[in-house]
């Protein structure tokens, strides 16, 4: 399969390699159809592919997903990024109070692969993406906290 893919399609493709994940679809009066798939990887694992309003077919997406962590948040995502991963790890604030978003005690980090711009938007390209994820992930979480919803 090549070219650019539809949101079914790349659900589709991402079911082929053995991850359990659904499509959203959600319509905004002013852009129209917003698109997402969420993957479950895990009990507690989640994560998030927001196509937005491109569709119907995409020719990239990022992947993320939202991590508890209990030390400092600033400390980890420095620590995380000065590594060589592809992925990159932010500190979530709150928008009114500026400061660090606490869910259950623990700060929130986002965990995110930024976009992949091909030319095609192939299956194979869909199984590094998820593959460079899925590793990066484990090794965060493993290092630094849990999952959360």
């Amino acid at each position: 399969m090549s070219a650019l893919l539809t949101a079914p399609e790349l659900l589709n493709v991402i079911q082929e390699l053995d991850y359990e994940a659904e499509l959203s679809t959600e319509i905004d009066e002013t852009f129209g159809e917003y698109s997402s798939i969420t993957i479950t990887a895990g009990e507690e694992h989640f994560w998030i592919i927001p196509l937005g309003y491109g569709g119907p077919y995409f020719e990239d997406f990022s992947i993320q997903s939202f991590i508890e962590i209990s030390g400092n948040p600033h400390l980890v995502a420095n620590d995380w990024n000065e590594e060589d991963h592809l992925t990159v790890a932010t500190v979530l604030y709150d928008p009114d109070t500026e400061l660090p978003i606490i869910h259950n005690g623990s700060f929130i980090i986002r965990l995110r692969l930024a976009p992949f711009y091909v030319d095609e938007l192939s299956d194979t390209i869909t199984e590094k993406v998820l593959r460079i994820f899925d590793e990066d992930y484990a090794e965060f979480v493993e290092e630094f906290g849990n999952a959360t919803n």
